[in-house]
């Protein structure tokens, strides 16, 4: 019986420990991500993540000219994606709709890249932080 505690003890703790990492993995990139991400396909494209008074926003913009502007967030599922092991960001487009990309890395070993797959189209986006 002992042994069966200590085994559920120790597996409790493992589950603690992977979720507090993973939280301190998206706090993390919730602080990377903020500033302006130029796009490496089109110089002329950028996304501006900013964070005032709580609420997270992503504003698009293409030749300087704000094109879009919708809350992100960033977390473990978007729409009907649901995997403990990657983190996604979600761009809120509706109240019912978000456009998801998992996430690959953003400002690793501060590169200044952020590297995101749209999984609507399957395609890796890369941009410079400006």
């Amino acid at each position: 019986m002992r042994k069966i505690l200590k085994a559920t003890a120790a597996i409790l703790m493992c589950i603690l420990a992977w979720s507090f990492t993973n939280l301190n993995t998206q706090n993390d990139l919730n602080q990377e991500i903020i500033g302006v991400w130029v796009s490496q396909d089109d110089l002329n494209y950028k996304r501006e993540f900013i964070l005032i008074n709580g609420v997270k926003t992503c504003n698009e913009y293409y030749e300087n000219q704000l094109q879009d502007s919708h809350e992100y967030l960033i977390s473990n599922t978007c729409n009907n994606e649901n995997n403990p092991d990657s983190i996604y960001l979600s761009i809120i487009t509706n109240l019912m709709d978000k456009e998801c990309f998992e996430i690959n890395a953003i400002n690793y070993d501060n590169n200044n890249i952020m590297s995101i797959i749209n999984l609507q189209t399957g395609k890796i986006e890369l941009y410079n932080k400006q």
